[in-house]
This record gives C-alpha cells, structure tokens and sequence, in this order.
C-alpha cells in the first residue's frame, strides 16, 4: 500500500541515488544526482521509484534552465500545457509563478489536485524554487492514498458505488475562480490568458480511480476544483 510506502525508513536497495524520507505520511529528499545532465536509465528509474513510494520529491541545490525542467518532468510521461496562465516565452510548458509582495492572495492557493477539470488530469507538477521568503510560502501536500486506506471498510464500499453505478466527481475550472486564479493575476506580475473557465469541466472521472503502474487508489478530490459528486 502506498500509504504505509510513503512511511517507510532509510532508503531502499538504491544504488544510484539517496533517498531521505522526511515525513511520515509522505515526501523524500534525493541526493546524489544533477537534474542538469543527462540522467542513464538506472538513475532514472530509482527516481521513479522513488516518486512512486514517496509521492512528493525533492531535490535541492539543483541550478536548472527551463530546457532542463522540461527534459526532466519528459521523463515521467506526455506534457502538458497549463491553460489559465501565459507560459514563459519560448517554453510553452513552462509557467512562471509569481507573487509580489504586496500581494494578499497566492496563486493556486487552496487545496487542489492539479487540473483535476481537464479529460486528462496531470500526473504531477514539477515546481522549481528561484525566490522563496525567509519564512513561510510553503507548498502543502497531502496523501489521499494513504486517506483512503484509512477509512472504514464501509465507507470505502458506500463511496465506491457499484460497477455499474460509480460515484465520480465534478470538477469545474469555474469553482473558486477568483481565489485560485482572478486575483492572484490581477494583482501580480502574472499574465493571465483569455479562456473561459467554464468551458473546462470533467464530469466523467471516477472518484477514485485504480492506478495501473501500482494498483492504487486515486483520490480526484479537492475544494478547490471539485463542485460535488454523482452516481452515473
């Protein structure tokens, strides 16, 4: 199970890398490895590994250029393209988050499952610190894996519906607009593009979802993005 993974101690049989867990329900350190070049198949696969055990990485004192980040995140799979935010010039897929200080609101800042809305929601984000406050600013993760193993056994079958008659979750890009995305770009040094946030709406994902590389659950679930739940 990917929740009691994520608790696991020091590393496991890794050759190439050094893995540091730094939290009990999820999230390691690796270190001995520079994402600025080119990673053999052996690194690369302990990385995964690695991500899959652990859920959120990290991977500090790395000095990368967009090409770098993008080559990387290429690793784990298709990229994709965010939709509510111009992209830095010349990487389509890479999006600069900024907020200023006088700002109130952060961008993204409730809790989401990144692109929940699209057909094809993201299998992760790769976030790369340039700025960071001396204090505070932190990105909070949380594991639904390890959410759902822990309800009751009747509440898993009551919430998973039947074969024929799933419960599956609507998400809406148009759910806390304003918070999530309106303001942060209005005020900031973010630029914003002119999509209708309506215009993006899944209606059709399972709420929790079987995944095929671990056979694991999937939570698509959150309040920023998630407006309700029905049985089809």
């Amino acid at each position: 199970m990917i929740g009691e993974a994520a608790t696991a101690g020091a590393s496991m049989d890794y050759r190439h890398i050094q893995v540091i867990p730094i939290a009990g329900a999820l999230g390691a350190e690796i270190r001995g490895v520079d994402l600025a070049r080119p990673l053999v198949p052996g690194v690369f696969h302990e990385i995964h590994r690695a991500f899959l055990e652990h859920l959120v990485i990290f991977f500090h004192d790395q000095a990368l250029g967009p090409d770098h980040l993008t080559d990387f995140a290429r690793r784990f799979g298709p990229l994709g393209r965010y939709p509510f935010a111009e992209p830095l010039e010349g990487h389509r897929e890479v999006i600069p988050i900024i907020k200023e200080p006088d700002q109130l609101s952060n961008f993204g800042g409730l809790w989401h499952s990144d692109t929940a809305y699209q057909e094809r929601p993201s299998l992760g984000s790769l976030l790369y610190a340039l700025e960071v406050p001396s204090l505070g600013g932190d990105t909070l993760f949380a594991n639904m894996y390890l959410a759902y193993e822990r309800l009751s056994e009747g509440l898993k079958t009551l919430l998973a519906g039947s074969t024929s008659n799933p419960l599956t979750a609507v998400n809406s890009a148009a759910k806390n607009q304003a918070s999530l995305r309106s303001e942060p770009l209005a005020g900031g040094a973010m630029t914003g593009t002119s999509l209708d946030p309506a215009t993006l709406c899944n209606y059709g994902d399972m709420l929790f979802v079987i995944m095929g590389t671990c056979y694991l659950i999937q939570v698509h679930e959150g309040p920023g993005m998630t407006s309700g739940g029905r049985i089809k």
